[in-house]
């Protein structure tokens, strides 16, 4: 009776393997570059952008969550200041983070943005937390242009609209 038992197990146990191998579709062959999650949740849904929901963060992920705050080192390894936030493109991706340094706690800071191409995100000699490095000194930090959100640049195209307009002549 066990030699049936054992026998009909591994029948089924194999009829399971090949239906699994024939359900999940033709391999991927050398030209594929998506990871094999990613093609059969794409296969799925028949969407070319791919899945719709990510499962869980991959290794080579970050959390924005973990950037904002983040202390920024320049190139000499001494903090310049903090990650405010990130700019993100049309297309989702990251472009870039502003850094916000100098003056004390946070009144009189200068916020500057930085490609984020000029980054390497690591994580700090002692403990888990996320340190941007950058290439950047903090000379090149001094020399450079504030940064201007849209709502900046709007008040200041209204504030030169107003200075520019002519102003009525006033009787007395």
């Amino acid at each position: 009776m066990s030699k049936h038992l054992f026998s009909a197990f591994v029948l089924a146990v194999s009829v399971a393997v090949l239906a699994v191998a024939q359900s999940s579709g033709p391999a991927a062959g050398p030209a594929s570059k998506a990871p094999p999650q990613k093609m059969a949740q794409s296969a799925a849904t028949g969407d070319p952008r791919g899945p719709a929901f990510l499962p869980q963060q991959d290794g080579s992920q970050v959390l924005a969550k973990s950037l904002i705050g983040a202390s920024v080192l320049g190139a000499d390894g001494k903090e310049i200041g903090s990650v405010q936030d990130l700019i993100l493109d049309a297309q989702g991706r990251t472009v870039g983070f502003i850094v916000s340094y100098g003056g004390v706690l946070g009144v009189g800071a200068k916020e500057v943005a930085v490609a984020f191409q000029r980054a390497v995100i690591g994580i700090a000699d002692k403990g888990s937390d996320k340190v941007v490095r950058l290439d950047i000194d903090q000379n090149q930090f001094d020399m450079a242009p504030a940064f201007k959100d849209d709502e900046a640049q709007q008040a200041e195209q209204e504030k030169m609209r107003d200075q520019s307009a002519p102003q009525p002549e006033r009787r007395m």
